[in-house]
């Protein structure tokens, strides 16, 4: 489902911090309906410059919600952690659960679709 690079609009863009092993690093990071782009800055984005680096949706096997950070769980096993300020998670959290369930519902539908074709 990768598009790579900034196709359509995001969902939600906006500044986060992402743990690394020597602390929090600020990054831009822009959601959409099937991935999630981070960028050094807005800018990069606004200018057309390729993301920094990439997950799909497909990726995400978990994902839960604190207070200041949004703890995501990906399917090569590695974790991915983003903190802000309590308002700016709770904006992420819901743009997050709202693309999740969509992509939920757009699987079983698909899964739906090969059973009746398998039948």
């Amino acid at each position: 489902m990768a598009n790579g690079g900034s196709t359509g609009w995001p969902v939600i863009a906006g500044e986060l911090s992402v743990q690394r092993k020597k602390g929090l690093e600020p990054k831009y990071i822009a959601l959409y309906r099937d991935r999630m782009e981070y960028y050094k800055q807005a800018e990069d984005l606004a200018t057309g410059l390729p993301p920094r680096g990439q997950l799909d949706i497909d990726d995400v096997l978990d994902i839960s919600f604190g207070a200041t950070t949004i703890a995501i769980q990906l399917a090569d096993g590695k974790d991915l952690a983003l903190h802000s300020e309590e308002e700016t998670i709770e904006r992420w959290g819901r743009a997050f659960k709202e693309i999740l369930e969509g992509w939920r519902a757009e699987h079983a539908e698909a899964e739906e679709d090969a059973a009746e074709e398998n039948a």
